[in-house]
């Protein structure tokens, strides 16, 4: 019969090390399960600060950029109405300068075509004056 107490014996021990490494094996598990939580956590944290940063640092790019458009089509439409301003002046110019070539054309239409006012003295009024005396005498006057 000893060898049936420690046949139960051994059975006993061979139980109680089967639920001892069980419970041991769950707390193993139990532990790497939440160490695998808290990494995943971890790396979940860490990405989403990065994606955070990520974000703000392109935010900030494009409001630099922003900026810097406002800033460049601020300066393009300063130079748009400087360049008007400067084409209006050179418009009046050159308007004011066809209108005095307009009175200047107008005047030298005047005394080019002009009939000039010959007056005969009595000495040229007579038959015996030709044609050459006559434009001799218009051009006394002229000069």
């Amino acid at each position: 019969m000893s060898d049936l107490g420690e046949l139960g014996a051994l059975r006993q021990q061979a139980e109680s090390d089967a639920a001892t490494l069980l419970r041991q094996a769950k707390t193993e598990s139990q532990q790497l399960v939440a160490a695998a939580r808290r990494e995943a956590e971890f790396a979940r944290t860490s990405a989403e600060q990065t994606a955070e940063a990520i974000v703000a640092h392109a935010q900030q790019q494009a409001a630099t950029i922003a900026e810097r458009a406002r800033q460049e089509l601020f300066w393009c439409r300063r130079q748009l109405r400087r360049e008007r301003a400067v084409l209006a002046r050179r418009t009046r110019a050159v308007v004011n300068q066809l209108a005095s070539l307009q009175v200047f054309a107008a005047e030298t239409v005047m005394t080019l075509y002009a009939e000039p006012q010959i007056t005969f003295d009595e000495d040229l009024s007579s038959d015996t004056a030709g044609p050459t005396e006559v434009s001799n005498l218009a051009q006394a006057r002229r000069g």
